[in-house]
């Protein structure tokens, strides 16, 4: 069969899957668009949607196409949103109320969109190989299986399951963007002076919360969250640390001058949060600095010592107040075989563990599903309920590892004061959450997990972010 010169040439000519990737992008893009649009017509016009949620959702449409065309400005959005946006009800399951925070769905958006961009570009590859991935992905599935059984037993209700899951990976998808999204020191450290401006307004914001009085609680808790000032604690406790990781390590006077006044501006709001759970946590936070601390460990000492000294004459009397009320009370409760007269908040915080040794003995193994069924302010009972045994291990799993981590990058000889600061501080703020977990189930508190797992993503992307730096790894 005879066939003209341009036909042989294109059939001799190989083919080229960047091109075909280009015209996927240019047709799928605008038909994903097309179809978000859509959605949104028959969601709020055929349903009759809030206002409130049609804004949100076309304003995700952008951040959507943010994403895909640059992922660091998207990550920047996202940190800025962790603590200033608005969040809503969207009704309540099982006697919880179910509310939608704006970042909750960026995240979802910002992940659909770099999942999107990495389908049609091969050179972005897949995940950043993590000693996390495995154990994170093992625990979703422990997650997962759980509440599966939990549903078809009729044991939970599937929508709240549904969404309590929902919120568990969204802090995983957060660590898997960021460590796959790095690619030097210098994106780090852009991202981490986002989220340090993001922790100077919230401490500016609550400055100006104090003189109102009431407790101190993070922008835009309305109703919908109804407002948690243990969450605020949280937040400002593990900044707090990573302000004075800095600091121990700043390079120049200035730097060690900013964060050191970054570390104080959140002291009054952490105080006025009236958090007692958040105070407790404080001083093993503390502690930690100064024990894992290479730099100017006996000066810290020094000034820890003088401010625990000095903490009774100068914490205002709301703090004074909160701290007696905790052994004011006339109902005892039993701890360790003796009767102990704390506040009922106290006492339900310790009859936590009752409650979750009863339900773990139920179903030891894998637990009741996701959420348990009972809400208890305790991280590691929840965990050995909604979990059971296999989910707690996995759990205690993900934070050795990541002390491990920490303390590698901490230690090595090759790191950078940048990266030495950070992992100094996200030891000691993990040590701090860990104790404030007693009173709170901090690991899944979205203002507190979001920057945790930002953190923890740069953390464990340092070592091969500092070999590139160093010529070790080729950029």
């Amino acid at each position: 069969m005879y066939l003209d010169k341009s036909t042989r040439e294109g059939l001799e000519r190989p083919f080229n899957f960047n091109m075909m990737r280009k015209s996927l992008g240019q047709v799928l893009t605008p038909s994903l668009l097309f179809a978000l649009a859509a959605t949104g017509v028959i969601l709020f016009v055929f349903f009759q949607i809030p206002a409130n949620f049609a804004f949100l959702f076309f304003v995700s449409i952008i951040v959507f196409l943010v994403a895909f065309a640059n992922a660091d400005i998207a990550l920047i959005i996202l940190l800025l949103s962790m603590l200033l946006s608005p969040e809503f009800r969207t009704g309540s399951t099982g006697g919880r109320e179910v509310a939608v925070r704006a970042d909750d769905l960026f995240l979802f958006v910002i992940f659909f969109g770099w999942m999107a961009k990495m389908a049609l570009n091969k050179e972005l590859g897949v995940l950043r190989t993590t000693p996390l991935n495995v154990i994170i992905i093992a625990y979703i599935v422990v997650c997962i299986f759980s509440s599966a059984l939990g549903v078809m037993q009729d044991r939970i209700n599937i929508r709240s399951s549904f969404f309590f899951n929902l919120k568990y990976i969204e802090y995983f998808l957060i660590f898997f963007m960021v460590t796959n999204n790095l690619k030097n020191l210098k994106q780090a450290k852009r991202f981490m002076f986002f989220l340090f401006l993001t922790y100077a307004i919230i401490c500016l914001y609550s400055m100006t919360k104090i003189p109102l009085g009431g407790r101190i609680t993070s922008p835009f808790e309305g109703k919908a969250g109804g407002g948690e000032p243990n969450t605020l604690g949280g937040y400002l406790l593990f900044m707090m640390a990573l302000s004075a990781g800095m600091m121990f390590y700043g390079r120049t006077r200035r730097n060690r001058i900013l964060f050191l006044g970054l570390f104080c501006a959140a002291l009054l709001p952490f105080m006025f949060t009236l958090s007692r759970g958040s105070w407790l946590a404080f001083f093993p936070m503390a502690l930690a600095l100064l024990v894992f601390t290479r730099r100017y460990k006996l000066p810290a000492i020094a000034v820890f010592i003088l401010a625990v000294s000095a903490l009774p004459f100068v914490a205002p009397h709301q703090v004074k107040e909160r701290v007696q009320e905790t052994f004011k009370s006339n109902k005892s409760t039993r701890l360790l075989g003796k009767d102990v007269y704390v506040s009922e908040s106290a006492q339900a915080r310790i009859n936590s563990w009752s409650v979750a040794f009863k339900k773990f003995n139920i179903r030891p193994v894998v637990g009741h599903g996701v959420p348990g069924g009972t809400v208890i302010d305790n991280q590691y009972a929840r965990v050995l309920i909604e979990t059971g045994m296999v989910g707690f291990i996995i759990f205690v799993l993900i934070l050795g590892l990541m002390c491990k981590t920490g303390f590698e990058v901490l230690r090595s000889s090759d790191s950078t004061d940048f990266a030495r600061g950070l992992s100094l501080g996200f030891l000691a703020g993990l040590v701090g959450l860990l104790f404030h977990s007693l009173s709170a189930a901090t690991f899944i508190l979205v203002r507190i997990m979001e920057p945790f797992w930002f953190v923890a993503a740069i953390l464990f992307s340092l070592p091969v972010l500092i070999a590139k730096e160093k010529e070790i790894i080729p950029a």
